[in-house]
């Protein structure tokens, strides 16, 4: 039995740790939120399925640059030690960084779109109502 609650205990431990990561991750970009945000608010008003490619191109390469951007100025300071450094692991964790903001913007985009057709509609809704009113 102990060893089992000591099992449960590491998975419970491991998955808080990923949370942590991802979470740390999306602090990452502090207020490169906004724009990010604003773009996907915006298309998702635009109310066309094709601008949610836009998101697909327009966000993943902003996130390429700022990435490189960082790790570029980490390696100019003089105190650098060598890490962290461009090399494979850096790449990997830049793809996952580019995957996680684009899913949660995916979603972000849906939901707005959703919340805009539904607030649309009931405005239509609305606006009949006044007129059968009217005659």
């Amino acid at each position: 039995m102990e060893r089992l609650s000591a099992v449960h205990a590491l998975v419970v431990r491991q998955e808080m740790m990923l949370l942590q990561y991802v979470y740390y991750q999306i602090l990452s970009y502090g207020l490169w939120w906004i724009p990010f945000l604003g773009v996907t608010i915006f298309l998702a008003r635009a109310e066309r399925r094709s601008f949610f490619i836009l998101i697909l191109l327009i966000i993943p390469p902003v996130i390429y640059i700022l990435d490189i951007q960082w790790i570029r100025s980490e390696m100019a300071e003089p105190s650098w030690d060598g890490t962290p450094d461009m090399d494979m692991i850096f790449m990997i964790g830049m793809l996952f960084r580019i995957f996680l903001i684009t899913t949660l913007l995916s979603i972000m985009y849906f939901v707005s779109r959703s919340l805009f057709k539904r607030l649309r509609t009931s405005r239509e809704i609305r606006a009949e109502q006044d007129m059968m009113g009217n005659r």
